[in-house]
Formats: C-alpha cells, sequence, structure tokens
C-alpha cells in the first residue's frame, strides 16, 4: 500500500533517511523507531484495512444485552474487517490514510479507537507488540535496502477470504532493486 502512493511512499523514504547516520546506516532499536512514526503508520492502516475477518470468542458466563440473554458456551463473533469500516471510528474507511494514526501516542502503546485487529480488552492478542516491532523492524530495513516499484496494481482483498488470513483477489508484483 505504501507503493501505491507516491506522496506516502516519499514520506516514508524522507523519514527513513532522516534516521540514518552519516554513513547511510541505520541503527534499529527502539530509539530509532520512535523516530520512525509515520513508518508504523503505513502498516497499522495497511493491517486496519486488511485484517483478519473474525474473531472469536466462547462465552464463559450467561449475561444480558439489552434486554438478549447470551448464554454461556455461545460462540461470539466480531469482524475486525467490519468494524474497521465503520465511519464512526474511521473517517473514509476505504480510503488508505496512514496520517490518521498521527494521533496515537505510541509511546503509549496506543492505538485508534474502533481498531480492533488484534483483538481487545484483556483478552487482546499477547504477542502485538512482538509483531509490531518486528513489521516496523522489516518494513524499514526493505525500504532502506531496496528501491522497489510497483509493477501491476495493488489488488483488492478477495471477499471469499473474509474470514481468516486475508488474500488478494489477484497477484501483486513488486520489482526490488538494491540501493548501492
Amino acid at each position: 500500500m505504501i507503493l501505491n502512493d507516491p506522496k506516502v511512499h516519499g514520506r516514508v523514504i524522507k523519514e527513513i533517511s532522516a534516521a540514518q547516520d552519516s554513513s547511510g546506516n541505520i541503527e534499529y532499536n527502539t530509539a530509532t523507531f520512535e523516530k520512525l512514526k509515520y513508518i508504523r503508520c503505513c502498516f497499522l492502516e495497511a493491517i486496519r484495512i486488511r485484517s483478519p475477518g473474525v474473531i472469536t470468542r466462547m462465552v464463559v458466563k450467561s449475561f444480558n444485552v439489552k434486554g438478549y440473554n447470551v448464554p454461556a458456551g455461545d460462540l461470539l463473533f466480531l469482524s475486525p474487517h467490519w468494524t474497521h469500516r465503520n465511519e464512526k471510528y474511521f473517517p473514509d474507511a476505504e480510503k488508505y490514510m496512514p496520517e490518521r494514526w498521527l494521533t496515537c501516542d505510541f509511546t503509549k502503546n496506543e492505538f485508534l479507537p474502533g481498531f480492533v485487529a488484534f483483538g481487545g480488552g484483556r483478552y487482546m492478542c499477547p504477542g502485538r507488540w512482538y509483531a509490531i516491532m518486528e513489521l516496523h523492524m522489516i518494513i524499514t530495513m526493505l525500504f532502506h535496502k531496496y528501491s522497489m516499484t510497483l509493477e501491476s496494481t495493488l489488488p483488492k482483498a478477495n471477499v471469499m477470504h473474509l474470514v481468516g488470513v486475508q488474500q488478494p483477489e489477484a497477484d501483486c508484483y513488486v520489482r526490488f532493486s538494491p540501493k548501492l
């Protein structure tokens, strides 16, 4: 998605350039990643748009919601795919806009309200911060070490794969060229 928008791509490259030392290297540590805030915004926005289809939980103890009894043993389903398209939380929800994440305080590990790709509450994914750190490092390394161009149009998500890992409707080709 970064390569699909020249303004976003340019801003990512500029941010990486600013993080380089005088010899063009980047030290991959927490201090550096705090400076690379826009890259985090980019991949969190991509996760928002292409999030997993369904999160399931089993009801352990019966409870009532607006007069409706939810019995123990029932399954509850949460759809990040549809929650992330709620205009109340994400105006222009179908549009890739990394800037919407700039309001988050990443030093406090905040997400935007309505973002549930990693679940929510006390049962939120325990590995989310490790996954985010890995994504931050890999994406930064790729854009630091390679020039990349999108060789095909960015495919839409395949609606046949809204449950589990989303798959695109078509292939997506990217040309990688090592930076010298």
